[in-house]
């Protein structure tokens, strides 16, 4: 799989976003995400019907920012 980042500028301050958003915003791959979502600490989705899942884009940017400052 071809993970391509998604610059912060083009990433939305606000707003839901796919898992696929957040894949390319975090650098990493839609099962990482899946993965981390499990964790404590990582932001978690929202259902808004049976298929369709998205983020809050601005706990997944906190999330990222908290993790940047760790590292």
């Amino acid at each position: 799989m071809n993970i391509l980042p998604t610059s912060a500028s083009e990433f939305p301050l606000s707003g839901n976003v796919r898992i696929r958003q957040v894949a390319q915003f975090l650098a990493m791959t839609e099962s990482t995400v899946h993965r981390r979502v499990k964790e404590t600490g990582f932001p978690q989705p929202v259902h808004l019907s049976s298929r369709l899942v998205v983020f809050d884009a601005a706990e997944i940017r906190q999330w990222q920012q908290r993790r940047t400052a760790i590292l």
